[in-house]
């Protein structure tokens, strides 16, 4: 498995940029609190983004995205990401916590 991360900062935007070299290499399982959610854009490949309920015991939703899709996931979703395609590049940005 080659994931490869960056920090990621321009002015009031943060987040960090995610390389997957060969398909099969995951982002595991997490969750972010209010502060560190994020947006994630996939700018190359495609890759499945999955979600539980039960901190990755179960899958609760699936999705496939390829270049170009967004996904907005909120605080307290547990998700992974895994690559379908060599050369996957992603960028999570942090979104404003809510007020």
């Amino acid at each position: 498995m080659s994931l490869r991360q960056a920090d990621l900062a321009i002015g009031n935007i943060r987040g960090t940029i995610y390389t997957f070299e060969q398909a099969g290499d995951v982002l595991p399982w997490h969750v972010h609190g209010q502060t560190d959610a994020h947006i994630t854009i996939v700018a190359r490949g495609q890759m499945r983004m999955e979600t539980s309920a039960d901190r990755g015991r179960t899958i609760s939703d699936t999705y496939e995205l390829a270049e170009g899709h967004c996904i907005d996931t909120g605080p307290g979703v547990f998700h992974q990401f895994t690559a379908l395609t060599d050369n996957v590049r992603i960028f999570n940005i942090i979104k404003e916590p809510a007020l």
